[in-house]
């Protein structure tokens, strides 16, 4: 399903059909979080199934003399993406055990960025003629294999999770399910008895809010927010001014190749020796620098030094390796933990729809169109926020000393920009840097006020242990 969201860019009415599926995923999010109240999931995975299916259909029947077919495709897909995304979060939650939680919830991300490596091989594979009408029948004919393939799938292969049996009253089926999930010779175990007991306890909080899931429920939606600008904002943008003009097309082809490989390593790394914090620690902050050095070099080469840009070019590829190592993974397998019960349908679909807000936002954006000088402090900006998840995710004490440093680097950046304008006596050249000088003063000030008002809200709550990452 993924793979839409990089072909449908070779379309000219590519922005149109993007909104129409991020709005379709909010809305199969939101739908689901409703729906997992009242049907089994085996339900919503064939409701997914079918749209997909319904969606491939239109793909394939595509043609340039009618665009509203594609559209109606993009917006069936998301919302078969969303309701699937969500039920996956929630039932891998509800029937995996904490050892074993984060290798399945990182297969998510794996297949998103599979289905994102499909289709820009599809893009670079197929003949220029006709390319459009080709790509969306290819596409087409994909999802309808998956489509169709997820339907005795999911009839053989899902358990209902034991916990919905439990509250539906449904006892036997959910001991039967649990002794099959656990793999135990028989349902008398004490491991079975043990976990149905908590099962019941937890079933009996009914509380829809929490106040204390604010703190989780902020930092996983900053966490999602700063992922989606990670994968879309500033590296497309650097490769539409800069690398791609030099490298070709294929520049692109093998910066996700390098995500996909990476997005397979968190598998073997959540539950084992590292632990879920070391690995977003170092997918953020590893990311975030990896953008600010990128960030130094295309400051000090301009648009004409071909080897400084193709060496940041380079470290674009290390930069996508280190965002896929956890970035994603670590934060879905948070989403299906961290939350009450009662409220967790709920609160996954409210940070899946900010998240995908955010996708839609930055989507709309005409990368070709931007000023060029405008890239180097998107590039910082986005690098330094990514430094600060990092960093949240680590505890009070580094948020705050990331804030104090990352703040005092762009007063220096701001400085030295204001000083290059006052020397230079083409006031009129400069013009633009300074209007970025006024860019970095904003985001200055923001990033030193989010560092020290988080610590205080942190500092004026439970004691910090009592909060996931």
């Amino acid at each position: 399903m993924a793979s839409l969201l990089y072909a449908r860019s070779e379309f000219a009415f590519y922005y149109a059909t993007q909104s129409l599926f991020f709005g379709g995923t909010i809305l199969g999010a939101i739908a689901a979080s409703i729906l997992l109240k009242i049907l089994r999931k085996v339900i919503h995975y064939y409701l997914s199934a079918i749209l997909l299916i319904i969606s491939a259909i239109l793909f394939i029947a595509f043609d340039l003399f009618n665009v509203d077919l594609i559209k109606a495709a993009g917006f069936l897909s998301g919302l078969s993406f969303g309701i699937a995304l969500l039920t996956v979060i929630i039932h891998g939650g509800e029937i995996s055990v904490k050892y074993l939680r984060g290798a399945l919830l990182s297969n998510i991300q794996v297949c998103l960025d599979t289905s994102i490596f499909i289709g820009i091989l599809i893009i670079f594979l197929i003949s220029t003629n006709d390319r459009y009408t080709n790509t969306a029948r290819i596409i087409g004919i994909i999802q309808l294999i998956f489509g169709i393939f997820a339907l005795p799938a999911a009839f053989f292969f899902v358990y209902e999770s034991p916990i919905f049996l439990l509250e539906a009253n449904n006892e036997q089926e959910a001991v039967k399910n649990l002794t099959l999930l656990r793999k135990e010779p028989n349902s008398m175990t004490y491991e079975i008895h043990n976990e149905l007991e908590n099962l019941r306890t937890i079933i009996k909080n009914k509380s829809i809010f929490n106040p204390s899931e604010i703190i989780p429920f902020v930092k996983i939606s900053i966490y999602r927010i700063i992922y989606a600008l990670g994968t879309s904002v500033p590296v497309n943008i650097f490769m539409m001014h800069y690398y791609l003009i030099y490298t070709g097309g294929y520049s692109l082809y093998f910066l996700y190749v390098g995500r996909f490989i990476a997005t397979l390593i968190p598998v073997y790394l959540i539950d084992g020796f590292f632990g879920r914090k070391i690995v977003l620690l170092i997918s953020f902050i590893g990311s975030g620098i990896f953008l600010i050095v990128i960030h130094a070099l295309v400051a000090s080469a301009g648009i004409l030094d071909v080897d400084t840009i193709q060496m940041a070019g380079l470290i674009a590829i290390f930069y996508n390796i280190c965002l896929g190592l956890g970035g994603s993974a670590v934060t879905h397998t948070y989403m299906s933990e961290l939350f009450n019960h009662s409220s967790k349908a709920y609160i996954n679909a409210l940070i899946i729809t900010l998240e995908y807000i955010v996708h839609f936002i930055v989507i709309n954006f005409d990368y070709p169109l931007i000023p060029v000088g405008t890239v180097q402090p998107i590039l910082l900006c986005t690098g330094v926020f990514q430094v600060v998840a990092g960093a949240l995710a680590y505890g009070r004490k580094l948020i705050l000393l990331t804030s104090l440093i990352g703040s005092g680097i762009f007063l220096m950046i701001i400085q030295i920009m204001a000083s290059s304008y006052m020397n230079n006596n083409d006031y009129m050249k400069d013009l633009h840097a300074l209007e970025i000088a006024g860019l970095l003063t904003f985001i200055y000030y923001l990033f030193l006020g989010f560092g020290s008002s988080s610590v205080t809200f942190f500092l004026q709550a439970t004691p910090e242990k009592s909060h996931p990452p």
